[in-house]
């Protein structure tokens, strides 16, 4: 239980990471009107490598964070990122360990659905901002192109960090 929740803690923290890059680049690209939207490249490391209480807490608070970071109403990322999340364990991988070697097309649907949600919803409540249907193509695009480059790195990244901390935790376990 424990060592399920430091876990969770730890990829919290890598989500945050890079969420944190993804808005660096968002305001390199905010000149030429480009927006890189990818929520979906934290949904896999949480569902392959925590238990799926803690990755829906951990998908939860990230999505919390996505909120905050792209102003949108308060509990839609949480609410996409589970969906996605228990559509993804439910119909794609019913024996949890498929998502370790996740293709490529499957970060992208995801994507894709998130984003499709979010532009529905911007487009029935005004009060947040429509996302014009040109702009919501060429950001689809260009994240989607970020999403093939990144995903693999991003979920390497994450196991690395908990095998680091797990090796930390042993090794600090042996001397006392």
């Amino acid at each position: 239980m424990f060592k399920s929740f430091l876990s969770g803690i730890i990829l919290f923290s890598c989500n945050l990471f890079a969420l944190q890059l993804l808005l660096l680049l968002n305001s390199s690209f905010s000149s030429w009107g480009i927006s890189v939207y990818a929520p979906s490249l934290f949904l896999f490391p949480s569902l392959s490598k925590l238990s799926p209480t803690t990755a829906y807490l951990v998908l939860a608070l990230t999505g919390l964070c996505l909120d905050s970071s792209y102003c949108t109403p308060l509990g839609f990322h949480p609410f996409a990122l589970i969906l996605s999340g228990i559509i993804l364990q439910k119909m794609l991988f019913p024996n949890h360990s498929g998502t370790k070697n996740t293709p490529l097309l499957i970060p992208c649907l995801a994507n894709f659905f998130i984003c499709f949600l979010l532009f529905l919803f911007l487009r029935m409540d005004q009060t947040y901002g429509a996302w014009p249907l040109v702009n919501f193509a060429v950001d689809l695009f260009f994240s989607t192109l970020l999403l093939v480059l990144v995903v693999s790195w991003f979920g390497r990244f994450c196991e690395a960090v908990l095998l680091l901390s797990e090796n930390w935790m042993e090794k600090d376990r042996v001397e006392e």
